[in-house]
């Protein structure tokens, strides 16, 4: 289980069950609705962007690619998820940009 709390009140704001795997980056939306971070998957076999509403329900995948997608950051007006790919042959990396689907 991974908790989110605040950091000043060190109240509990979200609760991931079930993530305890390579829970990374975890970023609210502009309007604090929704959380989005990259994570292994519940079978840890692929790295991916998730938002997952603050109120529950489960995580919504929004990236399959085989190559991994890390870090993701949110726009301004919440519309829009940033995040990296990283490729391993050749290896780079590259800013790509998504619809905030959740």
């Amino acid at each position: 289980m991974v908790q989110v709390r605040d950091a000043t009140s060190g109240s509990l704001l979200l609760v991931l069950r079930g993530h305890e795997h390579s829970v990374y980056t975890a970023g609210f939306s502009p309007d604090g609705a929704q959380v989005a971070f990259h994570w292994d998957g519940p079978q840890q076999d692929n790295v991916d962007v998730y938002v997952k509403a603050v109120g529950g329900g489960e995580p919504l995948r929004l990236t399959t690619d085989p190559e991994a997608e890390l870090a993701p950051a949110w726009s301004p007006d919440g519309s829009r998820l940033a995040f990296l790919k990283v490729s391993a042959n050749p290896i780079r990396t590259d800013v790509m940009v998504m619809p905030a689907r959740a």
